[in-house]
């Protein structure tokens, strides 16, 4: 979806990037609230999925992490996933030309800086579930696989 979503970028398509990167996004989400729910034994349920993205971040998480999501990165999630409401529900009022290119503009930015999100989740996801160990495992996990393949042939 990343990859959909940053060429679309590339192909002045702001909305569909957009909604490639929220999907990801949320989806990212849930694996590390599935993480915390698996370290209390439990499984993702239909009320855990289905929640909202604000529970999700403001309660869920602290509830299942341990820690208070941050505010700046929440805002950027939240920005992003109202703009993809906006249009995959076509919420948006009746514009001028002008303030029809003010939010064109508006979704550009929004999709340039989608990946900013993503590295910052990367790394709050590296501190929670990796216990900042995630560049030694991706080693490891590289070096498992030069092993199985040098095995397979």
């Amino acid at each position: 979806m990343i990859q959909a979503a940053l060429r679309f970028v590339e192909e002045d398509e702001a909305n569909l990037a957009i909604v490639m990167y929220a999907t990801a996004l949320e989806h990212l989400l849930n694996g590390m609230l599935e993480v915390g729910l698996k370290r209390r034994g439990e499984q993702l349920d239909q009320a855990t999925e289905r929640g909202t993205l604000e529970h999700k971040l403001a309660t869920r998480w602290d509830e299942l992490l341990g820690v208070d999501f941050p505010d700046e990165l929440q805002q950027w999630i939240l920005g992003l996933a109202r703009a993809r409401n906006n249009f995959v529900h076509y919420t948006w009022p009746t514009h001028s030309e002008q303030e029809h290119e003010a939010h064109r503009a508006e979704t550009t930015v929004i999709a340039r800086d989608a990946p900013r999100i993503f590295a910052a989740l990367h790394e709050l996801e590296d501190s929670i579930v990796f216990d900042g160990q995630r560049k030694r495992l991706d080693r490891v996990l590289d070096e498992m696989e030069l092993f199985d393949v040098r095995t397979r042939g």
